[in-house]
């Protein structure tokens, strides 16, 4: 979990919790891409994890 001036939110998942923030490359839609070819060719994109539980 993140902490940032006292609000503690949970990290960000993609693909029901396979790959964190360290996995992938987040793109500005929230999409999260393995290598930088899925990204550039927008191929592949995992969904991020809903958390608004």
């Amino acid at each position: 979990m993140r902490r940032e001036a006292g609000v503690t939110e949970p990290d960000k998942t993609w693909d029901d919790g396979h790959y964190g923030e360290d996995d992938v490359i987040e793109a500005a839609d929230g999409k999260g891409y393995l290598s930088v070819s899925d990204y550039t060719h927008g191929d592949n994109g995992l969904e991020p994890d809903d958390h608004s539980w």
